[in-house]
């Protein structure tokens, strides 16, 4: 099984030391008890490894397989094979192509752009993208996808979809990505057709 797992800057976990191209074996695999944690999300690896001082590895799973649940794609596998190293970017961009894989695109979709522009999407299995400065992106339809990578951007969706959301760093012109996290829109931690933006680390109620 391929999937995605996120280390500390040395490339630990939890005390583990791995290398790339190495395997690992432990007896057995429960999710949150034990063997090698990952996830065949891209965008869930940065909730439990942020941007900032994190590294990122496309692996392997197999053997004994134990999954988190189905909204949720953390997996345990006992066998491990630690593949190459893709960084942020390569995180990013596998993540987009992982929501792209998930998405009907023979339904309505919607990308945007613009500065304070809104990006919204009615059809099922569908994604609304935005990445224009303090612009929204938001989703009506059943298993969709609201994605705000801009600055100070905002998303909000039905209950079971899923928000995409940024952090960044601005300063007189000067962009740095901080952190990507995505959140399922459970209908009480997060509320259904309500905006939430990434600040300070946290996903926040906004208007």
């Amino acid at each position: 099984m391929k999937g995605f797992k996120g280390f500390n800057a040395k490339l630990q976990c939890r005390d583990f030391q791995f290398e790339v191209g190495k395997e690992y074996e432990e007896k057995g695999a429960s999710c949150c008890r034990n063997g090698f944690h990952f996830c065949e999300n891209p965008l869930e690896v940065f909730s439990y490894y942020p941007p900032a001082n994190s590294r990122y590895c496309e692996v392997e799973g197999s053997g004994v397989v134990d999954s988190e649940g189905q909204n949720d794609t953390k997996v345990a596998a006992s066998q491990i094979h630690i593949g190459v190293e893709i960084g942020l970017p390569g995180l990013i961009k596998a993540g987009v192509e992982y929501i792209k894989s998930k998405v009907d695109w023979e339904n309505v979709k919607e990308t945007n752009t613009r500065y304070r522009s809104v990006a919204t999407n009615t059809g099922d299995y569908s994604a609304a993208t935005n990445t224009g400065y303090q612009s929204a992106a938001a989703v009506e339809g059943e298993d969709s996808i609201a994605c705000s990578l801009g600055v100070e951007g905002k998303a909000k969706g039905k209950k079971g979809c899923w928000l995409v959301l940024a952090q960044w760093e601005t300063s007189w012109g000067y962009r740095k990505l901080l952190e990507v996290r995505s959140i399922l829109v459970d209908g009480d931690t997060i509320k259904e057709d309500t905006f939430y933006s990434l600040i300070e680390g946290q996903v926040v109620e906004v208007e």
